[in-house]
C-alpha cells in the first residue's frame, strides 16, 4: 500500500499479506478482505432435513444471491440484501440431499455510483455444509490377550456397535497387524474410512469474472514515458509517410463446378 501527500510529494508504503484462501474466513478474526464474503454457520454439522443458520457479512453492503450447491448443480438459491454488518439467513436442507458435496456460496455486489466515480465491486464467498448422519457409522471394539508369542495363532474378537438404530445384518471386516515402527518410516497416518467415505468432497464448480479487473476511475491521468532512438524514429517517419490504407470486400462470390 502507498499513500502519497499531493501537497508535499512525501510518500510512504506499507507491506502487508491479505492471504488467498476462500474459505480461511480470514482465519478467525473480525477482518474482512475487499472480494470476499465472511459465511458462518451457527452449528459445526447438520444432519439431512435441518435448517441451516448461515451468517452473511461482505465488505460492503450490496445486493446478490445466496446459493446451495453441489457437483451436480445449484439445489436452492435466494436473493439476499446485505446491510453494513451483515446479516442472517435460512438455507433449507432436504433430507434426499443426503451427500457430502454440500457448499454454500454468496455472491454479493456493490453498484457503481457515477458520481463518486466509483466501480461496480462484487465479493464471493463459499464454505462447506458438513452433513453429519450418526447412523452410518459403526464403531468397532477389539478385545486381545495381555501377552502373545510367536509362531502362534493370534484370535482377536471384533465387536460392532452403533450409537443409534440397529446393525446391519452382515458386516466385513478386514482386519491388519502393522508394526508401528514401519509406519512411522513415513509418518504415515492411519486414514479415518468415515472420514474417507462421508467426508468433505472438493468443490468442482469453477468460478470467472472480469470484476477484479475494473480500475476506479480516480487518480491522476497515466503518462506513458519510453525511449525512442533513431531506428525507432526512422521506422515511425516511414509509417507517417504511408498511404492511407485501402480494402475493397464483396459479399458474395460465385464459383462454377
Amino acid at each position: 500500500m502507498k499513500l502519497k501527500i499531493l501537497a508535499t510529494g512525501v510518500t510512504s508504503s506499507l507491506r502487508f499479506w491479505a492471504g488467498y484462501s476462500w474459505q480461511d474466513n480470514t482465519d478467525g478474526t473480525g477482518a474482512l478482505r475487499p472480494d470476499q464474503v465472511k459465511l458462518k454457520l451457527d452449528k459445526p454439522a447438520y444432519r439431512p432435513g435441518e435448517k441451516v443458520k448461515v451468517n452473511v457479512e461482505a465488505p460492503t453492503a450490496g445486493k446478490g444471491y445466496l446459493m446451495l450447491e453441489s457437483s451436480d448443480g445449484p439445489l436452492w438459491w435466494k436473493e439476499i440484501e446485505v446491510p453494513v454488518g451483515g446479516a442472517d439467513f435460512e438455507v433449507p436442507v432436504n433430507e434426499e440431499w443426503n451427500r457430502h458435496d454440500l457448499y454454500i456460496s454468496a455472491l454479493v455486489v456493490r453498484p457503481g455510483d457515477k458520481t463518486l466515480q466509483a466501480t461496480p465491486k462484487r465479493a464471493v464467498g463459499l464454505l462447506h455444509l458438513p452433513l453429519v448422519d450418526i447412523n452410518r457409522k459403526i464403531f468397532l471394539a477389539l478385545s486381545t490377550p495381555e501377552r502373545m508369542r510367536p509362531n502362534q495363532t493370534l484370535t482377536v474378537k471384533v465387536k460392532a456397535s452403533m450409537k443409534e438404530g440397529e446393525l446391519p445384518k452382515s458386516i466385513n471386516v478386514l482386519l491388519s497387524a502393522v508394526d508401528s515402527g514401519v509406519l512411522n518410516i513415513t509418518n504415515f497416518v492411519t486414514p479415518d474410512p468415515y472420514e474417507a467415505f462421508f467426508g468433505r468432497k472438493r468443490y468442482s464448480v469453477d468460478q470467472m469474472d472480469i470484476y477484479g479487473q475494473l480500475i476506479e476511475g480516480q487518480g491522476k491521468t497515466a503518462k506513458l514515458s519510453f525511449a525512442v532512438t533513431v531506428k525507432t524514429m526512422r521506422c515511425l517517419a516511414v509509417v507517417r509517410n504511408r498511404l492511407p490504407w485501402s480494402k475493397l470486400w464483396r459479399s458474395r462470390h460465385y464459383l462454377s463446378c
